[in-house]
């Protein structure tokens, strides 16, 4: 029980800190399609934080604590602090894109462990967000310039490998639409 309670609170700080960093973003963005990036921003955040409070209670329900302070988060969670600069509308898709599929990695994993505990119940939470997480893989790479094709998100490879962090990006000047009709 000890390793699954310890995956759920990996998964409960990296989605705080995915949750902490698309809230930024939120506030940061500039350019000419601010009002939509700042609503699709805002609705990702708000779907992320939704699922912090339910990680924390499955962590209680298994007996343990979730991690609360902001360095103990910090410390375990797979999502790097955002970055001083403030980056790009892009930029920020394509962070929030691979900060995503670390969620998803860690969902996996905690879905592995669980399911050798047969904890069902934690199951199906978990396979809920990873629906979740998965929308928002393919609404994030749909509004990216080169979407990772659906091999690439399939592998298992670390991401870290395969990660383009912010300050190895580009301050090249890109358009995305989110929702053409707006």
């Amino acid at each position: 029980m000890e390793e699954l309670i310890k995956k759920m609170n990996e998964l409960h700080a990296t989605a705080f800190a995915l949750y902490l960093k698309s809230h930024g973003f939120h506030w940061n963005v500039r350019g000419r399609m601010f009002a939509m990036y700042h609503d699709f921003f805002g609705d990702f955040y708000d779907e992320v934080y939704g699922s912090v409070d339910r990680t924390a209670e499955e962590i209680r329900a298994l007996g343990g604590n979730p991690v609360a302070g902001l360095m103990a988060i910090r410390d375990i969670s797979r999502v790097s602090d955002a970055p001083s600069a403030i980056l790009s509308a892009d930029q920020m898709v394509s962070t929030l894109y691979y900060d995503n599929q670390l969620v998803i990695e860690c969902l996996m994993e905690a879905h592995s462990i669980a399911e050798s505990q047969k904890a069902f119940g934690l199951i199906n939470y978990i396979e809920e967000r990873l629906d979740a997480h998965k929308k928002h893989a393919w609404q994030l790479s749909s509004s990216m310039d080169s979407a990772p094709v659906a091999e690439e998100v399939a592998q298992e490879a670390t991401i870290e490998e395969s990660v383009q962090r912010p300050e190895t990006l580009t301050e090249e000047v890109k358009t995305y639409f989110l929702n053409p009709k707006q």
